[in-house]
């Protein structure tokens, strides 16, 4: 798996601030409350890219990697616990969806 796949999920929350920069939608501009200031922003940017440096350089899962690991481990507990036949697999959708 390549970098861009690995670590998606945290490239795009780097993308994401970098969209606000260059639409301007920075609180020192526009005055909403609730939208970041510039320099919330940057400390945003630094934080998340050192994290992704440190994910990248010590081999360590992204979020993306995380998620499909918890989403094997729950399928295989329902499988193990309910089956796999479509009746059992829709008794436990509706199970899911009354909780």
């Amino acid at each position: 798996m390549d970098i861009k796949d690995r670590y998606s999920i945290e490239l795009d929350e780097i993308r994401n601030y970098l969209t606000d920069l260059e639409r301007e939608h920075i609180y020192e501009l526009t005055k909403i409350p609730g939208t970041p200031s510039c320099a919330t922003l940057a400390q945003h940017l630094k934080e998340d890219i050192a994290a992704l440096l440190d994910l990248i350089e010590n081999n360590k899962p992204g979020v993306a990697e995380k998620v499909a690991e918890v989403s094997k481990k729950f399928i295989a507990e329902k499988e193990h616990y309910y089956g796999t036949s479509s009746r059992k697999n829709l008794y436990y959708c509706r199970y899911l969806c009354s909780a």
